[in-house]
């Protein structure tokens, strides 16, 4: 008879990256399990029960509905995400109490930036945060999580010094997306801590397309300067190029308008928020995926996609991003260095070496990262 486990997860009032992987990572579940999906849904206006829990960390109507779940299913296995704030961490108790195996699952470091009241404590020596992005005003004494609302940054510090409580004290196995992240948790004194990849599904039918001709480097994702892409902009105009073009996918109204009149970009196409779907067709069909980000980041979409592809990716060297290439991968390049990064760009005009580099990250791709294994991982965790 297969276990039954309940997967836990809050979705995003905007639909990002870590929601699809949670759908993915539910469908490879079920190929081994029964599986129950459990989803909160934050709103923007919030009720009574969401303003209690951030004050005692239990929201009542998030408790009813998963006793009510638990007692219907009879989970084994607990498997949870994002619980960020309609789950609140009232849900831990209830699954202890059933005594149900609980796996952690932390996508993120926002439970790092949000365990002090104080800006100074968040930024510690850096100018810029690079676990979040976050940049300290000068004369600012609250950490405000939120730019745009210091309420909700209330909010947040208050969930997030009972959170990282939590990570401290808890016996539940807590797993993360590459090896870095686990070392940073280790630092921090947190210690039960196992590296899970998240799946990777592309339809055979667009993998392997012959890149040789293709022109175009793709950018996908939020177009903020946190994510590298004013950086981009700027070493792409100081890039000497009459051949490629910089297809650029994301919603551009983010983007500063001033910003943006500082750049020439020639030979750059904005295509706005596409699906999912659309967007994996084009980076299907491009010589090259870039990102110029300064943030740690855990499993990017962008690199991973494009990885099972076997389309090559321009990278900073930074975080934990290295650990999805092979060792002589030879297209990243020094964080914050755009200098090299435009060196990279310049290597993509040999043919030869981009159908190699395709090739060795295809290899790897294939050893590391298949469902298989990520599953047979999972297996292993609640065994």
């Amino acid at each position: 008879m297969k276990k039954k486990v309940i997967v836990i997860h809050t979705k995003y009032t905007n639909f990002g990256g870590e929601d699809a992987n949670i759908k993915e990572e539910v469908s490879l579940l079920k190929n081994n399990y029964e599986v129950k999906y459990v989803e909160f849904q934050n709103t923007k206006i919030l009720n009574i029960f969401d303003f209690i829990s951030f004050f005692n960390g239990k929201n009542y109507r998030s408790n009813k509905q998963l006793k009510k779940v638990i007692k219907e299913f009879q989970p084994e296995v607990a498997y949870v995400h994002n619980t960020w704030f309609k789950a609140s961490l009232g849900i831990f108790e209830i699954l202890e109490k059933n005594k149900i195996q609980t796996i952690l699952k932390i996508h993120n470091f926002r439970y790092d930036c949000t365990k002090s009241f104080l800006a100074s404590s968040h930024i510690e020596n850096f100018d810029f945060c690079p676990r979040c992005g976050f940049k300290k005003k000068k004369y600012q004494f609250l950490n405000k999580y939120f730019t745009n609302s210091y309420l909700k940054s209330v909010f947040i510090l208050l969930y997030g010094k009972r959170y990282f409580k939590f990570l401290l004290s808890t016996k539940n196995t807590i797993v993360v997306l590459n090896k870095f992240h686990k070392d940073y948790l280790n630092k921090l004194g947190i210690n039960n801590v196992e590296v899970l990849h998240n799946p990777i599904k592309i339809d055979e039918n667009i993998r392997l397309n012959n890149i040789k001709d293709s022109k175009t480097l793709v950018y996908a994702g939020q177009l903020t300067p946190e994510k590298g892409i004013y950086d981009l902009f700027e070493s792409w105009d100081k890039f000497e190029n009459k051949e490629f073009e910089l297809v650029i996918i994301g919603a551009k109204k983010s983007l500063n308008s001033k910003m943006l009149e500082s750049f020439e970009l020639k030979n750059v196409t904005f295509l706005d928020e596409l699906n999912n779907s659309e967007t994996l067709k084009i980076i299907s069909k491009a010589r090259a995926v870039v990102t110029a980000t300064r943030m740690y980041e855990g499993q990017p979409r962008l690199l991973s996609e494009a990885l099972s592809m076997g389309i090559p990716t321009i990278y900073p060297y930074f975080g934990g991003m290295k650990e999805y290439f092979p060792d002589d991968y030879k297209l990243s390049f020094a964080q914050y260095n755009y200098d090299d990064l435009i060196t990279k760009m310049y290597l993509l005009f040999d043919d030869k070496f981009v159908e190699s580099e395709r090739k060795k990250i295809l290899a790897y791709f294939k050893k590391n990262f298949e469902i298989d294994l990520i599953l047979k991982k999972f297996n292993d965790l609640i065994k």
